[in-house]
């Protein structure tokens, strides 16, 4: 596999977010010297409780045992650095040095907690239902509720959904500007 595509593989499908049917020819080779197929690509998001890092360009993997991720891509695309201690590691905020994230070393790895951290959004997800929660555009956990008890879906297991956690939480508000103008249209912001 060339270097620059990947970093990250993942076994659980479930970790992908916006997760494509993998069409290469690429193969992973293992220490036995056999390959396993890649099937999906995507990216995870590592939900943390100020903000989320994403991990681009992870290769779903069903076979392998650990899901190894590269320290150096992950610090690389995004402003966060790692610290490693003998019973656990901390992914801190390259800015404020706050910990985003704390995971334990075991057995000779460091292991990250697992993704789906206390549920703030809600999705049902079942492997022989369709994802109501994505179908119906994300409701709240109320209407998710609302329409299992009248029976017009049958749902399974809420579990966290990571789109709506993401999208749907709070700024923190822009800071006070030393920029003043002194006729209109001097200063033009705009969100591209």
């Amino acid at each position: 596999m060339d270097s620059g595509a990947t970093d990250h593989l993942t076994n659980q499908l479930d970790n992908l977010h916006h997760q494509n049917l993998y069409i290469g020819t690429y193969e992973i080779i293992i220490g036995d010297g056999s390959t396993i197929p890649i099937t999906h690509t995507g990216k995870v998001i590592i939900p943390t409780e100020t903000h989320s890092s994403n991990l681009p360009k992870v290769l779903h993997v069903p076979h392998i045992s650990q899901n190894p991720l590269s320290v150096s891509s992950l610090c690389h695309t995004n402003p966060v650095s790692v610290e490693f201690f003998s019973n656990n590691f901390l992914i801190k905020d390259m800015k404020t040095r706050v910990p985003l994230l704390k995971g334990l070393h075991k057995n000779g790895l460091y292991h990250m907690p697992p993704l789906t951290t206390s549920p703030t959004a809600f999705t049902t997800i079942n492997s022989s239902s369709p994802p109501w929660h994505h179908i119906f555009g994300h409701p709240c956990e109320r209407t998710m509720r609302h329409l299992s008890s009248i029976n017009k879906i049958k749902t399974s297991k809420l579990l966290p959904c990571i789109s709506c956690s993401s999208s749907k939480s709070h700024k923190l508000p822009f800071t006070f500007s030393s920029i003043v103008s002194k006729r209109p249209l001097e200063i033009i912001y705009s969100d591209v």
